[in-house]
């Protein structure tokens, strides 16, 4: 079968082409069609399967459970095994843009390098030329901390101190119950003798916290790890080699290279940096009672080229913090902008230790965001995972051609979300009505703990479309290879759209937009998404959801326009017949109800005067005052206010007031400048949109950065400093952090293992990357169970609610810490990396 490049409707499409597992290998080969959206097969359907280019992993050390036939690598080098077919040449990358991988001649092998940990898909393209005609994909699991029980490493903290981490048994899922592996009783961990060179070692102090937790039978399980700080019978040396030993755990090995050796007390954005970006390093912030730079202060910062080995920059420290209620111990932060030659570096305090390897080139940032787009693919309800698009198997979940039944209740989501919250699931099945509503309930994306689909996850889909009306020349042409990407519509667009239908499928004859569609519980402990046999129910339409709807409905009729006209139309129609619904209903019954649907009915008139250029929109907003002053914080984390400002901001200036638009740059500004004092001063810049907000359940630091009043305020005014507080803030994200972690799945070298992702609890699926998970959560008294419960049992001795709050999260299956939504993980994520992204960078 020959392809020419002409038969491709977008610039650089690829034709999708399926992958085939082998049982010993991965082996990766194109078959000639896709996969039915609308049927349960898990592989391709289409005959005349072209097995003319293939990849497989060759330096497997072992697989995942044999369903998946993941190959799992001890390393970040991947070797793999290539069949070009006829062509002369290739492409081979994790990062499904390519943004940085280059064209090469075809070869039978070929070494990738990884610059990220958990499991990975892996991406090939062939060709005759730069024009990709081919596509194989494979996986496999990063897993360079190989030992799930024992030692697991051994790191400096300064010339006298060490840190030796061990892990206490390991976990596998299997049908929702849990195999525990090498359980060592550790009832005292504090009783445990070490030696260092066989001299008994001062043990300082002892870090534990869970790192799995699920079920085994009907027993939730949790996993303790332990970091151990060790005082050192005398200071490191160069090359010193030293032997750390317990009874309990064995034996280790540890070699200090000043230059080389990794310190978790050096911390960089572990998915690097732009050539151009603003870039800081941050050295201290060590969770327990010891700081390790008590008697090292100040510090010098060297920044080394990895391949050369040569030094390139020193820097001494910006600032100095301890923050008690954050990290209580100190903090540095050291401002290494002018390394900016693209490269891999690591940054090294001399006395203390190295940061893990760090990128500096232009497609870091674009890598990230095309993981998270695929992560929302990845969590789409009504439609199978599989080849040729996924490396991921799932059954198609929750559709009607299956037996799902979804009921009509007379609960609107507004009255849920307001009137009764903690007695939804009680309402929904109390106020059921026997209307079926099967036949146009399904699709949209699921978020983490449940299944449910609700309106805010549109959110998403307003992010999409506007990185791809901001930076056409980034996201129109982006292949994301979904089953959408050969055509005519920007598959970001594709992505938002299938959240959209599914509130259009849904929509009543008279325009109202039914809020989402909900269980009757939580899932049933070992339940999938494919098998769950909870009653479903649609929420009654309500004006909040159908103004919220009806704004996104038009900014997509607005953009899809360029794109496939037909579809803009029907767009244009859905979204005035529910802002209309919406107009004519009688005012809801509370304060708080009637503010939520004001506060989407300026979004929705906003959106619609720039669709219609029908002035009736322009009066509504005139009649509620819109923007008549400036408001000093937009509050960018709930939108509302936000949207509507920033979607004024690009209406043709005839059907504008320019007061108001004045009015709105002074208050991005404003918000702009408030997140910055946050921002400076906290440690590790992370920010809020409002510092009122309370660091709980995801509206604090964690795996989306809260910074889009700051993206929003730069692509205003062009004042860089709110690019740069952004960049920071990402970089929080995945690393620059006090615990050294990345807080998006697959992304980074210390990527999350355990997200709230129920068919991976459940089901076993592997965790695929560009999850951004809630990340760091304040503990409060009323949640004490999760210590007494479930950490202590298991051996956890720290109780997070003594943490300072940027060691408050755990890598584990509990909502609190690595849960996700739609609306608030991947699409602030999705908009904040994507932004950086084309905007910091040549991606552009």
């Amino acid at each position: 079968m020959s392809i020419k490049s002409a038969q491709f409707k977008k610039p650089l499409r690829t034709i999708l082409l399926a992958v085939g597992f082998a049982t010993v290998a991965l082996g990766l080969i194109v078959w000639g069609g896709p996969a039915s959206e609308n049927t349960n097969q898990l592989g391709p359907t289409t005959p005349g399967a072209d097995r003319e280019v293939n990849i497989e992993v060759l330096n497997a050390t072992t697989f995942a459970p044999a369903e998946h036939a993941t190959a799992i690598i001890d390393g970040y080098q991947v070797i793999l095994k290539v069949d070009p077919g006829s062509f002369s040449k290739m492409r081979i990358s994790t990062d499904v843009t390519f943004a940085d991988a280059v064209w090469v001649d075809a070869a039978n092998t070929y070494e990738l390098a990884s610059n990220h940990s958990g499991y990975q898909q892996i991406f090939a393209e062939f060709g005759n030329s730069d024009t990709p005609l081919k596509l194989a994909q494979t996986a496999a699991i990063i897993k360079p901390q190989s030992a799930d029980s024992g030692i697991v490493s051994v790191q400096p903290l300064n010339t006298e101190t060490i840190v030796v981490r061990i892990r206490n048994g390991s976990m596998t899922w299997s049908d929702g119950d849990s195999l525990i592996e090498g359980l060592e009783e550790v009832a005292d961990p504090a009783l445990l003798r070490w030696t260092i060179d066989d001299e008994q070692a001062e043990v300082i102090g002892i870090r534990s916290f869970g790192h799995r937790t699920g079920v085994s039978g009907d027993e939730s399980v949790t996993l303790a790890s332990y970091d151990f700080v060790l005082g050192l019978p005398k200071s490191l040396e160069d090359d010193a080699v030293v032997t750390v030993e317990t009874e309990t755990f064995g034996t280790a090995e540890f070699s200090f290279d000043p230059t080389k050796s990794t310190s978790p007390l050096v911390q960089v954005s572990q998915a690097g940096w732009s050539t151009r970006d603003s870039k800081v390093a941050y050295v201290g912030g060590w969770p327990g009672k010891y700081d390790p730079l008590e008697d090292v202060n100040p510090i010098e910062l060297t920044v080394f080229n990895v391949d050369s080995g040569k030094a390139v920059l020193k820097v001494e420290p910006d600032t100095s913090q301890s923050d008690q209620a954050m990290v209580r111990n100190s903090v540095y932060s050291f401002d290494i902008s002018d390394v900016n030659i693209p490269g891999t570096y690591r940054a090294c305090a001399l006395s203390i230790g190295c940061s893990l390897d760090f990128r500096v080139n232009n497609g870091v940032w674009l890598d990230v965001t095309g993981r998270i787009a695929r992560s929302a693919y990845h969590q789409r309800s009504g439609t199978p995972l599989g080849l040729p698009y996924s490396t991921i198997e799932r059954p198609r979940p929750r559709h009607p051609d299956d037996g799902t039944t979804v009921l009509q209740s007379e609960l609107s989501l507004l009255e849920a979300e307001t009137t009764y919250v903690g007695e939804v699931f009680e309402e929904l099945e109390n106020q059921a009505t026997t209307e079926e509503v099967s036949e146009f309930a399904w699709g949209g994306h699921h978020d983490a703990g449940d299944w449910d689909r609700r309106i805010q996850h549109v959110r998403y889909a307003r992010f999409a479309a506007d990185l791809v009306r901001e930076h056409p020349g980034t996201y129109a042409r982006l292949n994301l290879r979904i089953p959408e990407s050969d055509n005519d519509v920007p598959d970001l667009l594709d992505e938002g759209l299938w959240t959209l239908d599914v509130f259009k499928r849904m929509q009543t004859p008279d325009g109202g937009i039914r809020g989402g569609i909900e269980a009757t519980d939580h899932p049933h402990q070992g339940a999938k998404s494919w098998t769950s046999d909870l009653q479903l129910y649609a929420f009654a339409p309500d004006p909040w959801a159908s103004f919220a709807y009806a704004a996104v409905a038009a900014e997509y009729a607005h953009l899809l326009k360029a794109y496939n006209k037909d579809l803009a139309d029907t767009y244009t129609e859905s979204a005035l017949a529910a802002a209309n619904w919406a107009l004519d209903q009688p005012a809801p019954e509370t304060e708080r109800q009637q503010e939520k649907v004001e506060a989407q009915k300026l979004v929705a008139a906003a959106a619609l005067l720039e669709l219609t250029r029908d002035e009736s929109w322009h009066d509504l907003l005139s009649e509620a005052e819109f923007f008549t002053k400036p408001v000093q914080e937009l509050n960018c984390q709930s939108l509302d206010l936000c949207d509507a400002a920033w979607i004024y901001l690009r209406i043709d200036s005839d059907l504008i007031q320019e007061q108001v638009r004045t009015n709105i740059l002074e208050s991005f500004t404003n918000t702009a400048n408030s997140i910055l004092e946050f921002g400076e001063a906290t440690p590790y810049g992370w920010t809020k949109e409002n510092p009122d907000i309370p660091n709980i359940w995801g509206l604090g630091a964690g795996g989306a950065p809260k910074a889009v009043g700051l993206i929003r305020a730069y692509k205003a005014t062009q004042e860089q400093r709110y690019l740069d507080a952004a960049v920071d803030a990402a970089s929080f994200s995945v690393g620059a952090n006090p615990l050294n972690t990345s807080y998006i799945t697959g992304v980074g070298k210390n990527s999350p293992r355990s997200p709230l992702i129920v068919d991976s609890v459940n089901g076993g699926l592997p965790i695929w990357p560009g999850t951004p998970l809630y990340g760091n959560h304040a503990v409060r008294d009323s949640e004490s169970w999760l210590f007494q419960f479930r950490l202590s049992p298991a051996g956890v001795s720290d109780d997070p609610t003594q943490a300072p709050y940027l060691y408050q999260w755990q890598d584990m299956h509990f909502p609190q810490w690595t849960e996700f939504t739609m609306h608030q993980s991947h699409a602030v994520a999705l908009y904040v990396f994507g932004s950086i992204a084309a905007t910091s960078s040549d991606a552009s």
